[in-house]
């Protein structure tokens, strides 16, 4: 870097996350049905193979997956937002549970919304 010269550090576009999903229509269900997401478009390189979509609400994106070995089962995504009173809200999203085929049916906590004055 020469001295005296300001060099900018670049642009970063907004993060997307990718979550691991093991059953379309329960993601549909949660992400779209629950959490009010829509479907921005899905991909198949054919048609019995894994999906890959992305669903979004206003400015935020996350791309759902059921490839193996995309994203960690179990991560989780904090969503930083306001609600309709201008409160400021913090939305966990975490993918939704999937039964284990030796251990049963997970618990069925998926989301928590914690909402503080601003």
């Amino acid at each position: 870097m020469a001295r005296g010269r300001i060099v900018s550090a670049p642009t970063l576009s907004p993060a997307v996350p990718i979550l691991r999903i093991f059953d379309v229509q329960k993601a549909l269900d949660f992400y779209v049905g629950f959490l009010g997401f829509h479907v921005d478009w899905e991909h198949r390189f054919a048609p019995d193979a894994p999906l890959y979509m992305q669903v979004s609400r206003g400015d935020t994106k996350l791309q759902l997956s059921e490839h193996h070995g995309d994203a960690v089962p179990g991560g989780s995504v904090l969503i930083d937002n306001f609600d309709e009173d201008g409160d400021r809200c913090m939305t966990a999203i975490r993918p939704v549970p999937q039964p284990h085929p030796l251990l049963g049916e997970a618990p069925a906590r998926v989301a928590r919304r914690i909402t503080t004055k601003a």
